[in-house]
């Protein structure tokens, strides 16, 4: 359901344009549908003893993928905006109701304690920062690289969308087998030394100055960084047991709330810097967010409640 709703979010951010309260409607119901489906994922994590939030996460980049390619295509017809959306909302609708009454029907899973109004614990908080500044960097390379790679760069609008395309390809690949490379290689080689050697090898494409180069970068960024958010998540299952379901949701809300505002946020670094007669790219600015989101919170192997923090900074 989730990557559904981004299918329709991907096909309305490159048709730039629709109905405002069709969007309003699937914005509120993206909010709903998130959270209800990460409590959902948490406790069946818990109960067969895997790693499954890769896989969702996998579902969420299969729809923005999946949503850019219809983009493209109603472009290239010229389909009529409210159609297109119109029609994604529909099966959105449908394929809600086939998961309600086939799937959940022959699984139970326990009812949801409301945890009411509370400040989340320091742990919760500090996961939510780590995956606010990773989400903001997706949002930024989804509103900003199509403008990037072709009023900069020289590419031309028909290749525009393949920076995002490069990177929802490679975070879908690496989250597909996300729980085996966490369980053979660790959390923290896949999510924090993965960050830096993603950030790195784009920070490396986009000072070459090379398209295609740097269209190849985006793929090697999504790939090193995919299994980033989803090791968050689990982290905080893990470490606040009183409510995990809580925990999960809690970082859910930082993270898209660094969403919202890594657009905004570049934009406002852009005219700064402007301002200043000093050039800003994407590069650059993906670079430092996702360097400073290289923070792992990792739980000892030796000592389930134990909490250990390993922090890379950097601006790769």
């Amino acid at each position: 359901m989730a990557s559904l709703l981004r299918c329709s979010f991907g096909s309305l951010r490159r048709i730039q344009r629709c109905s405002l309260p069709l969007l309003r409607l699937s914005a509120w119901l993206s909010g709903v549908i998130q959270p209800a489906t990460l409590a959902v994922i948490t406790q069946a994590e818990a109960l067969s003893g895997r790693r499954l939030q890769p896989l969702h996460w996998a579902s969420f980049s299969g729809g923005s993928l999946f949503g850019l390619l219809i983009g493209l295509v109603s472009q290239a017809l010229n389909l009529p905006p409210v159609f297109v959306f119109g029609g994604l909302f529909v099966l959105t609708i449908f394929a809600g109701l086939y998961i309600f009454m086939r799937p959940f029907g022959t699984v139970t899973f326990s009812p949801i304690a409301s945890p009411g109004f509370r400040i989340p614990s320091q742990t919760v908080l500090f996961l939510g920062a780590l995956a606010a500044a990773s989400m903001a960097t997706i949002s930024i390379i989804l509103d900003w690289s199509a403008l990037w790679l072709t009023r900069d760069l020289g590419l031309t609008i028909a290749l525009g969308g393949t920076g995002i395309m490069a990177f929802n390809i490679a975070e879908i690949g690496a989250r597909i087998y996300g729980e085996r490379l966490i369980n053979r290689f660790g959390e923290g080689l896949v999510a924090g030394w993965g960050m830096v050697i993603g950030c790195l090898i784009f920070l490396a494409a986009t000072l070459s100055g090379n398209p295609y180069l740097i269209v190849a970068g985006f793929g090697s960024l999504g790939f090193f960084t995919a299994n980033f958010i989803p090791i968050l998540f689990g982290i905080a299952a893990r470490e606040e047991t009183d409510n995990p379901i809580a925990a999960v949701n809690d970082v859910n809300l930082l993270a898209f709330v660094g969403f919202l505002f890594g657009p905004p946020a570049d934009w406002l670094y852009r005219q700064v810097r402007l301002h200043h007669g000093l050039y800003a790219d994407l590069g650059h600015n993906v670079g430092v967010g996702r360097g400073c989101a290289a923070g792992l919170a990792q739980a000892d192997a030796t000592d389930p409640g134990g909490f250990s923090l390993i922090v890379v900074q950097g601006q790769g």
